[in-house]
């Protein structure tokens, strides 16, 4: 009797539902995006009926839950059978938890590889899990991008962006493999097929089973810039505006931009500008005295995060040179910095700036 009375009635415990019926175990795998759990119960050897309802047999196989019949008396003349059952379940409930920890830690991995490049974009993130639905034309689904992740249960990809949202599609190995052969040799199929860093456009058939893998390129945008001079310069130009204008939001008052935040903007413009007179061979290799952009003199946010960028860029750049680089502003705008600084404010009307935009107008 004790053999199978530790399988206790359960809901929605790591993926499973058991209930403890008059004359019957229901198992029903609750936990869906992976079949591998499901072969175990079909076993022959598990002599489980499964009596999944026709509403579920509707449904894609990757989203149906699956419930298994165990007969009561059967669990308790064969201990071996009730042991298989029970070592059958726990087993399961392990493999569950190491999918829920594996498709958190490849958000987590996303987010710390492409983070500066979804900050620098102004991009959300958005992880879809499973195998995308056929739209539009195509009949069948696929999915097409850079494999950032190959793990025990999931393929991460990065995709496609819109509406500012850079999406992530989490494929179920699941769904990556074909015949009983793959699955027995799973990781070492997977890891055949995808390469972290390749570029690959990977299609299902109708019931979501792999079709297809095969390598592709993925388009380049015509007004990128292909110059590698032109595309740091292009990036400094842009980080310059995007510090520029949280200068401006902080000076007008905008609680949520401190100054902190200014000069981590002016720091990353920095970064640019510095990578930019490297590649067009102005960047002094025996240090010196650097002039801070004009658009930066005389706002100390923007000056100071500017000192702190610049300079981790350089000693990046030149790792043998330790020596420590000066900053110098034009007299003028040093002047004009002090005054606001030391005279009181006056009444007289500021005269409209003939400048339209933030645009730095630095040229390198």
């Amino acid at each position: 009797m004790d053999n199978y009375q530790i399988l206790s009635p359960c809901v929605n415990d790591s993926g499973f539902t058991i209930s403890n019926l008059k004359k019957e175990y229901r198992v029903t795998v609750t936990h869906d995006h992976d079949v591998c759990g499901i072969f175990d119960f079909a076993a022959k050897n598990g002599k489980g009926k499964e009596v999944t309802s026709e509403a579920e047999k509707s449904l894609p196989y990757d989203k149906r839950t699956r419930t298994f019949v165990y007969d009561q008396q059967q669990l308790v003349d064969n201990p071996e059978q009730a042991a298989w059952l029970n070592e059958t379940v726990s087993k399961q409930k392990a493999v569950f938890v190491t999918k829920d920890k594996e498709l958190k830690a490849a958000k987590m991995e996303a987010v710390e590889k492409y983070g500066p490049e979804l900050t620098e974009q102004k991009l959300g993130a958005d992880f879809r899990v499973g195998v995308p639905p056929a739209f539009g034309t195509n009949k069948t689904p696929f999915v097409r991008g850079e494999v950032f992740k190959v793990g025990e249960y999931f393929v991460g990809l990065k995709t496609g962006t819109k509406d500012n949202v850079q999406f992530f599609q989490l494929v179920p190995v699941s769904n990556l493999l074909n015949g009983a052969d793959e699955f027995k040799n799973r990781w070492k199929t997977i890891n055949s097929r995808f390469k972290v860093g390749q570029n690959v456009e990977v299609r299902f058939d109708d019931k979501k089973k792999l079709q297809e893998v095969k390598s592709y390129t993925p388009k380049v945008k015509t007004d990128t810039p292909t110059n590698p001079a032109d595309a740091t310069l292009d990036t400094w130009t842009r980080r310059a505006e995007d510090a520029l204008e949280a200068y401006d939001e902080h000076k007008k008052g905008n609680p949520e931009v401190t100054a902190l935040a200014v000069s981590v903007k002016a720091s990353q413009a920095a970064s640019s500008y510095a990578h930019q007179l490297h590649q067009s061979g102005k960047l002094p290799p025996d240090g010196g005295t650097i002039e801070i952009p004009k658009e930066f003199q005389g706002k100390p946010e923007l000056e100071e995060g500017f000192k702190i960028g610049f300079n981790d860029m350089y000693h990046n750049i030149y790792t043998a040179n330790e020596k420590p680089l000066t900053y110098k502003t034009d007299e003028a705008t040093q002047d004009a910095a002090l005054d606001k600084i030391t005279k009181p404010a006056t009444a007289k009307k500021r005269a409209p700036s003939k400048k339209k935009d933030n645009k730095p107008s630095v040229s390198i």
